[in-house]
């Protein structure tokens, strides 16, 4: 996902500004939301999702942000509570909605700074009041295309498309079954954090080759490349050289007297 949000000085007032752990959780919420209109692939079916609002589920995130989904869901209570987000089910998973967020988008300059000022003055009369929305109001995500011309978009959206579609297909061509809802939600959200198209489905190949086909295997395998930093067929193919190479190294130093390990390091 590309492009970049803006973060209004008023977050600072923010009771979340406070919790280190959950402004990260936000700040994560709004670059996944959709600064414009998008299709994607769910169950095999091509769905609209909204600007302003993303998909996900309680299993993502939780694999996403390295926690329990309990916790995962006491946080988007809270959110909802405080009139930041709100969450609806559906059969494609869970849309999360950013509140306001159309109200400040695509603004420019000079018409978002006359938009802001009565914000500014508003807020400032009411500090020792609950600020519910003050975050919301306040972030901007500006796309990196020209606004008036949706062609590189919809091609964007037109390759991740037909990327999914070819991964569920090994999916389900290759021992896996009939692919279900939330696999693809996981699919989905592994080809947005940055993992190409051949890196997952050169995840479900592993698990073939191993005679592994189950979901938890394909997850620990993607877990590992996400610690690693390795997002392509070719950093993970250059992450396993290196690690044979240390391993091989590592296995024939032990082996060498004391005098002759360092000259024998020198040799890689």
């Amino acid at each position: 996902m590309t492009g970049w949000i803006s973060l209004h000085r008023q977050i600072r007032n923010h009771w979340i500004w406070d919790d280190a752990e959950k402004l990260k959780w936000w700040l994560d919420i709004l670059l996944l939301t959709n600064h414009t209109d998008k299709k994607s692939l769910y169950n095999n079916e091509v769905v609209l999702i909204k600007r302003g609002t993303f998909k996900t589920s309680e299993v993502k995130l939780s694999e996403r942000w390295g926690v329990s989904r309990n916790t995962v869901r006491k946080f988007l209570k809270l959110l909802e509570g405080d009139e930041m987000i709100t969450t609806e089910k559906t059969p494609y998973g869970t849309t999360v909605k950013v509140c306001n967020y159309n109200d400040y988008q695509g603004f420019s300059g000079k018409e978002k700074q006359v938009r802001e000022q009565p914000h500014e003055q508003h807020f400032e009369q009411h500090q020792d009041t609950p600020v519910n929305n003050s975050v919301n109001s306040t972030v901007n995500t500006t796309n990196n295309y020209n606004n008036s011309n949706n062609e590189p978009i919809m091609n964007n959206n037109d390759k991740k498309t037909a990327d999914i579609r070819e991964i569920i297909a090994f999916y389900e061509n290759n021992g896996y079954g009939v692919i279900g809802q939330s696999v693809t939600e996981e699919i989905d959200g592994w080809y947005e954090e940055g993992f190409a198209k051949d890196a997952i489905i050169h995840a479900y190949r592993i698990g073939v080759e191993e005679n592994k086909k189950t979901d938890k295997y394909i997850r620990g395998i993607i877990k590992n490349w996400r610690q690693a930093k390795t997002y392509s067929v070719a950093d993970i193919d250059r992450e396993e050289q290196r690690r044979k190479v240390t391993s091989f190294k590592n296995q024939n130093k032990k082996q060498l007297p004391e005098e002759s390990r360092k000259q024998y390091e020198n040799l890689f």
